[in-house]
This record gives C-alpha cells, structure tokens and sequence, in this order.
C-alpha cells in the first residue's frame, strides 16, 4: 500500500504544492487502539517512515495523523514516526480533554527519548 500511494502521489507533487498530508489511520475505539504500540512498531512503523519521507523529500513540509477514539497511547509512535500534526482528541463518551493531553506532554516526549 504505501509503494502503491507514493507511486500514485509522484506525479501529483510534481505539478501541485501541498501544505500537508493527511493519514487516516482511524485505529482507535472508545477503549483505545486496536493493535499495540510493539505491534504498531513491528508492522506499521517502516511504512509511515517511508510514505512521511517520501512526502518530505517531495515538498510537503507536514505530515498528519488522524484516528478516531482514545489515540493516546499511540502518540509515541506516531511521534517517532516522524508525524508533525496528530487529531487525535475526541471528547465524545469518554471526555477528552485537550489540556490534559498537553500537560502529558513531557511525558510522552520522555518516552520517545528512551
């Protein structure tokens, strides 16, 4: 999938300019991710890395990760990933709070030094 999108993409960025790609990896529910962030790191990782260079090494300057439900666990990953932007809050059923998140901020930046 990701030779297929960044061989789909090429052409594109060569005539148009983007300010952003956007990924939807809708992955979460209300309890949380569907696979694990070893899983994420094992499977996904490689590809993410490869489609967010590809896109930076084409003139996009940000990369963009979408996913419904509680994401917060895979913000890490995501992170280390290379993604510039993640819409990962949802304040639905489980409330959400976007100050929360980013007074866990430091935590999750500790994580990604390790």
């Amino acid at each position: 999938m990701a030779n297929h999108f960044m061989q789909l993409m090429e052409p594109v960025l060569k005539i148009a300019k983007y300010e952003f790609v956007t990924f939807f990896e809708d992955c979460c529910g209300s309890s949380g991710p569907l696979f694990s962030p070893t899983i994420y790191k094992n499977v996904l990782d490689k590809y993410y890395r490869r489609m967010i260079r590809f896109y930076k090494d084409t003139g996009v300057p940000l990369t963009m990760v979408d996913s419904d439900g509680w994401s917060e666990i895979l913000m890490p990953s995501w992170l280390g990933s290379g993604f510039d932007i993640m819409f990962p809050i949802e304040v639905g059923k489980w409330g959400a709070n976007p100050e929360d998140l980013r007074n866990k901020s430091e935590e999750i930046f500790a994580y990604l030094e390790r």
